[in-house]
Order: C-alpha cells, then sequence, then structure tokens
C-alpha cells in the first residue's frame, strides 16, 4: 500500500526492509519481536530511518530524518501523503534552490526559513549553488553523482554529512570546525598565502578566497600586486576593474557562470572590455596604439614609457616632450604633477584629461591653458607675449604664425619679416635666411629676414620667458651669411633706446672694417616709423646720401659736372637751360644709385642726396623726388648686387678734338664745344655688368673697359682715388 514501494524497491534512493520504520514490532524482515504489538491495528511506527523515535499521523510523517533537510528541520510531507501520487525528488526533503531570506540557528549554521512550500538551503548552500554554480556532487561526492543520483554504498540516510572530493572539486573538510582547507575553491589554507580556510557558514566576499590588497604581494599571482597596490603608477584598481564579466563590484559575483570555471574572464572597464592584454587600453597610449606588455608573471614594473612609448608617435607629444622637454604635468596636471608619478584619480579613465586652468611655469614662463576637445586656446606657450594668438589644434603641425601671427608683432617686425609665409613647414625659430621677394617697396615695404637674424638659434631660448635679441656672429654655428657681416660688437639696447648697433642690416655696407657701419647708431627705435619723421632720409639713415665710402662720391651726378669747360670761356652750368652739364639725359647722363645698382634702384631721383638737393631745392631745379627701392629682394641682402643699367654714357665733358684720337675706340663724338646741345660724347660700348665688373676683396675690386674711366681699370676702394694728381688713372694722354 501507499509508499511500500517507493522505500523498499527504490534504488539506491530508498532499500529499505520492514524494520527500518517497524522496529517496535519486528526485529528483521522475517521475524516479530513484539507478537504484542503485531495485528494489534496500530503501524507502531518507529525504526532507524524514523529517527526513533518518530511519529505518524493523518497519512504521513512526522519528526522523521529521513524527510528532514539533514541539519535537524522537519519538511512538511503536506504534498506527499503516504497514499499519495507525488515522488518526491531531492528538493523535496533538501529544499529548493530559491533564495528567500534564511534564518541562523544559536550555533551559528544558517538554516532554513519557516515559511515556504520549497524551504531553501541554508544561506552558504545558497552561495554554493545558486551563487556559486556548483551542484552537490562538488562536496558530497560520495553520496551523489553529476546527475543528482544517489550512489550506492549506503551512506545517503544514514545521519552524517559527508563531505568528500568530488567532481572538479579538490578539497579537505574538517568537521570539528566546519573548515574547508587545500580547496580549490576556495584558495585557502596554504594555497593563498595570508587567506584562511573557508568556514562553512561563514560569508565570505573575494578577499576570502583570493586575497586582498594586504597580502596581494605574496598572496596573488604575478602582476595582481602592481596593479592593485601601486597607486603612484596608476595601480590601485579592485576586481571589477577587469573581471566585470564575472563580478558587479570587489565583494558581488553577477554571474555565477563565470565563477570557478577555470577560466580568467578578463574584461573590465580599465581593460575597454578587451579579451586579451594584447590590445588592452591600460597599455596604450591613450591614442589607440599599444605598447608590448611584459608576461603577467614577469615582474616587470612599467613606468610610464612602458604604455606611451617614448611619445614620439605623435607629432604634437615630439614637439611638446622630445624637442621641448616638457613632462606630463604640464597639461596634465589632474594625472600627475610630478611628470613621473600619477598623483591624480583620472588616469586609465578613457579619457585625455588635459587639465583646464592650470598654472604651471615652464624655464620662468607661466604657462596656462583654457580650451577643449583638441584645440588650445588662450595659452601662453603659443602666445608672443600677450599679443593676439590663434589656437592650436593637437595633432596639427603648430607653424610660426600658429604662436606668432603676423597682425600681433611688435614694432618694425612687420618690416623686418613681414614677406615671410609663417605658415610654412620651411619657416622655423632658428631660421637666418633671407627670404625678402622681388617687389617694390613702394607697394609693400616688408622684408623676408628670418627670425634667427635677429634672436638666439638656441632651442633653450625658445618659450623661455623672455624676449631675446642676439645679433652676435661670432663662434655661432649656422648664421647665415647676412648676419654673419654683423660686426663683432652688434647688439641691441633693451632698455631706453631700443635701438640696434654695429649691424650690418643698418650700416653703409662697405666691407672694409676701418669705414663700416658708421651709419648704425643713427637707427630708428624699434617702436619708431619713418612716417613719424618725414625730415629723415631713410638712405642716410644708413647709407649716408650721398654715400661717404669707397668712390661713391666721385660718381654723384655725372662726369665732372661741375667742371666742363665750354672751350670758350667759362664753364657749361648745372641748372636747368638746354646746355647743361646735367640734367638733359639727351646729352648728358645722369649717375646715381640707378646706374650701377640697377637690380635694386631704378629711379633717377634722389633729391635728398646732399649733393642733389643743393640745386633741387625748388629754386634753383625742380624737386624731382626721393629715391625709392625697386627691389627689395637686392637690398639688404649682404651682397652687392652690382648691376649696371646696359645704357651707352653720354658726357659733356669733351677733351679737345687734338686728344680726341686717343679716347676715340671708347667714345663716339658728337659735335665739339660748340656752346649747343649738339655738343657732348656718347660711349661706344654699353655698360655690361658681367664684362665690366670684377669684384674680389674689398680693395682688389675694380671696373675695366667702362667709357667713363677711358676703358682704364679701376680700384673701387683706391685710397687717394680723389686726389687731384691721379688724374692719370683714367686720362693717359692729355
Amino acid at each position: 500500500t501507499g509508499k511500500h514501494t517507493a522505500h523498499i524497491n527504490n534504488g539506491n534512493l530508498a532499500t529499505f526492509g520492514c524494520v527500518e520504520c517497524h522496529s517496535k514490532t519486528v526485529s528483521s524482515d522475517t521475524v516479530v519481536s513484539t507478537p504484542a504489538m503485531h495485528l494489534n491495528n496500530l503501524m507502531n511506527y518507529s525504526g532507524a530511518k524514523a529517527g526513533k523515535p518518530s511519529t505518524y499521523a493523518a497519512g504521513n510523517c512526522s519528526a522523521s530524518y529521513c524527510h528532514t533537510d539533514g541539519k535537524g528541520t522537519q519538511k512538511s510531507m503536506a504534498a506527499a501523503l503516504w497514499t499519495g501520487a507525488a515522488t518526491l525528488d531531492c528538493k523535496g526533503c533538501h529544499g529548493s534552490d530559491a533564495a528567500p531570506a534564511f534564518t541562523s540557528s544559536a550555533g551559528g549554521e544558517p538554516n532554513y526559513t519557516s515559511t515556504g512550500a520549497n524551504q531553501p538551503k541554508s544561506n552558504s548552500h545558497q552561495k554554493h549553488t545558486v551563487a556559486g554554480a556548483t551542484s552537490c556532487v562538488s562536496c558530497h561526492g560520495t553520496t551523489v553523482n553529476g546527475t543528482g543520483a544517489i550512489l550506492a554504498g549506503g551512506i545517503h540516510l544514514d545521519k552524517a554529512i559527508t563531505v568528500v572530493q568530488g567532481g572538479t572539486a579538490t578539497l579537505t573538510y574538517v568537521s570539528g570546525t566546519k573548515t574547508c582547507s587545500t580547496s580549490n575553491c576556495h584558495s585557502g589554507g596554504g594555497i593563498v598565502s595570508g587567506v584562511a580556510a573557508a568556514q562553512w557558514g561563514a560569508t565570505l566576499g573575494c578577499d576570502g578566497c583570493h586575497g586582498n590588497k594586504a597580502n596581494a604581494a605574496t598572496g596573488l599571482s604575478g602582476a595582481h600586486n602592481v596593479h592593485m597596490n601601486f597607486t603612484a603608477t596608476g595601480g590601485n584598481y579592485g576586481c571589477v576593474a577587469c573581471h566585470a564579466n564575472t563580478v558587479s563590484n570587489d565583494t558581488t559575483i553577477s554571474n555565477a557562470a563565470n565563477h570557478l570555471n577555470s577560466l580568467k574572464n578578463f574584461s573590465g572597464a580599465r581593460a575597454g572590455k578587451n579579451v586579451t592584454c594584447a590590445t588592452i587600453y591600460c597599455h596604450s597610449n591613450g591614442k589607440g596604439s599599444f605598447a608590448a606588455i611584459p608576461a603577467w608573471t614577469s615582474g616587470t614594473t612599467l613606468d610610464c614609457n612602458g604604455c606611451h612609448g617614448t611619445l614620439t608617435t605623435t607629432y604634437a607629444h615630439t614637439t611638446h616632450v622630445v624637442a621641448k622637454g616638457f613632462t606630463c604635468n604640464y597639461c596634465h596636471s589632474s594625472t600627475t604633477t610630478t611628470g613621473s608619478t600619477i598623483t591624480g584619480a583620472v588616469h586609465i579613465d578613457g579619457s585625455v584629461n588635459i587639465q583646464v586652468g592650470t598654472s604651471l611655469t615652464y624655464n620662468s614662463k607661466s604657462v596656462s591653458f583654457t580650451g577643449g576637445g583638441s584645440s588650445c586656446s588662450n595659452i601662453s606657450c603659443h602666445s608672443p607675449y600677450g599679443s593676439p594668438v590663434n589656437s592650436a589644434t593637437w595633432g596639427v603641425a603648430a607653424t610660426c604664425e600658429t604662436c606668432h601671427p603676423k597682425a600681433g608683432l611688435s614694432g618694425a617686425h612687420g618690416v623686418h619679416m613681414g614677406s615671410l609665409d609663417l605658415t610654412s613647414a620651411s619657416v622655423y625659430y632658428n631660421m637666418t635666411a633671407n627670404r625678402t621677394p622681388a617687389q617694390d617697396e613702394s607697394i609693400a615695404r616688408k622684408h623676408g629676414f628670418g627670425c634667427a637674424n635677429c634672436h638666439p638659434m638656441g632651442d633653450g631660448n625658445h618659450i623661455n620667458g623672455s624676449i631675446d635679441v642676439d645679433l652676435n656672429r661670432v663662434n655661432v654655428a649656422g648664421v647665415s651669411h647676412l648676419r654673419f657681416l654683423n660686426h663683432s660688437t652688434a647688439g641691441y639696447d633693451m632698455g631706453s633706446t631700443k635701438k640696434c648697433s654695429n649691424m650690418y642690416c643698418h650700416s653703409n655696407a662697405s666691407r672694409v672694417e676701418a669705414e663700416s657701419n658708421v651709419k648704425s647708431n643713427t637707427s630708428l627705435a624699434w617702436n619708431d616709423t619713418f612716417a613719424a619723421h618725414p625730415e629723415l632720409d631713410r638712405c642716410a639713415m644708413c647709407h649716408g646720401n650721398q654715400p661717404t665710402t669707397g668712390a661713391h662720391a666721385a660718381h654723384s651726378v655725372g662726369n665732372h659736372t661741375d667742371n666742363i669747360f665750354t672751350g670758350k670761356s667759362g664753364k657749361v652750368s648745372v641748372n636747368r637751360t638746354r646746355n647743361t652739364a646735367h640734367g638733359n639725359p639727351n646729352n648728358s647722363t645722369t649717375i646715381g644709385c640707378y646706374i650701377c645698382h640697377n637690380g635694386t634702384m631704378t629711379s633717377k631721383a634722389n633729391d635728398k642726396n646732399t649733393k642733389c638737393v643743393s640745386c633741387h631745392n625748388g629754386v634753383q631745379a625742380d624737386i624731382k623726388g626721393e629715391g625709392a627701392i625697386s627691389n627689395l629682394r637686392s637690398h639688404v641682402n649682404g651682397l652687392r648686387d652690382i648691376q649696371f643699367l646696359p645704357v651707352k654714357v653720354i658726357s659733356k665733358a669733351q677733351i679737345r678734338d687734338s686728344s680726341f684720337k686717343f679716347y676715340s675706340g671708347v667714345w663716339q663724338r658728337t659735335s665739339y664745344k660748340n656752346m649747343s646741345s649738339l655738343s657732348f660724347d656718347t660711349a661706344k660700348t654699353a655698360l655690361d655688368t658681367a664684362t665690366m665688373w670684377h669684384p674680389s676683396t674689398p680693395m682688389e675690386s675694380n671696373c675695366s673697359n667702362i667709357a667713363c674711366h677711358n676703358a682704364k681699370p679701376v680700384k673701387w676702394n683706391l685710397a687717394n682715388w680723389n686726389d687731384p694728381n691721379k688724374c692719370m688713372d683714367c686720362h693717359n694722354q692729355l
């Protein structure tokens, strides 16, 4: 009747005989030991499996060990009446895997709750089976198999809790202390140094099995310690940073299937949710490039370069860190204030973290930053000391224009380098070239002198908090020809005068040391302009006008213009008449700068020349205008730039007809001393720079085959060229 069959012939689960439940009546399955209780119309329920004693009422068992959780709590058998059809499984006695609240007995062992049709297991069982995804076989491997079937051996319902190795578990269980040791599940009991053996009933966090920061150096594998305990290099992480697939924080398992599966399940906020460390964000340069990562067990402690490299992977880092010597703290002070250790909490958080508003110092210069995204604005590093500054875009190569826009440069910068293209990659702070274009100064007076013609060439002087002017040419490697022509005492007064002195650009350009730079100290102050001084002659400010060097004075106006005999009486006048020694291009060539420097100056007028102004004053002769530079490229370039105007020179300075035969190979005569405009000599050969000018050392440069000198060679710097007894230099026959 009822459940006899289930108790007697149910395999390893229940193979009981009569005595198991009727020991008051029988002593075995065949012997009645108490006849008085036999056939007394009572069940006389009692026995080894029944708990001795136990009770039976209303077709059900109560207080029966067989139907307890094994820890003394009787299961309600309402669903399993003796006469009912239900068949109990493990949960029928031991409870379900559900997880309602539990209570603890006086002995500290978490027990079943008092409510619920399927009362749950104790808390520790709950942690192992539901949260830990283990099964009964892991700890009760001699009682059940992996499918939950009861094994042969008779230890089920023997009133003993048998904990042995089963399945994949490796453990030792001490029943007296309820502890597990040498358990791969808990890694305690000597497997992880400093982690105590797990005790049944205790609520363990991650530290209870894996150790914690305190014992990470000895208790956890490989590089755990440097990732958890090295705040200075960014290693201050908990479990969830790298194992987010398994845990939701450092004490809560969020995915039981990934726990105890013998896999690392590596992923996390710090890892960038990568599968392997080979392309892990933590070990990248922050921009998608990954460094070679040491083996987990190598023991190598990485410094900044271990992840970021030597910062040569992007142009901007190379420029700032390698070329300029900036350290990380200048731009990332919320991460590091030292440049070599992590001092902030924003390292490896997936953001670049430019510290906005930080005030730092670099070579005595205050560095401030306001901006966002990938551009810098209002940053002193990119500002020429307060003038307007463009925003610098990260990753885009900065140019001189980025930091020093021409529109904001001070004083005479526009005149000195206004024609340079400061956005060009070929323009550098140490450029000494002269890139002045071939342009007329009447259109634009903008030269193209490289910055290093006036500023230091050393990198240490760039962004050092001061404006440095260096005109020195001595022992300076790489200076241009232009700067090399400066006097050894060239300098700039940063104080009251703001003037340059003894520099080639503001000199008379003579290559004779004794007569060079005589005009240097009369240069304008840096913030002054010629427009503010109409009384000044720009040519005279540097060269003198007429220039006083070499044979300049002898070439003023024309050949003997103030000393030409008429052939009758007196001299040919220098005035506005037709028969004049100067001024009429049909019979007399005016000699000025444009004749010998025609590649630089083409204007004949030069009314501020001291010789010209004596007549061109609006009274004796009309004002013709000032001299003007027609090609700035050949002006102040360190070269003499002799370029003759290819003209056949005409002169009123005629020698008598009887002596002309000695010069007839050079000159062609048109009448002689007839006191008319038709009396002049014309050079047979036009001026030719290639054949007539012979540059050499300052004292040896000379002209030859020029009609003005009757085709005789003449040295430019001949010391006594103006000696009146030296007429024979040009006139071999008189």
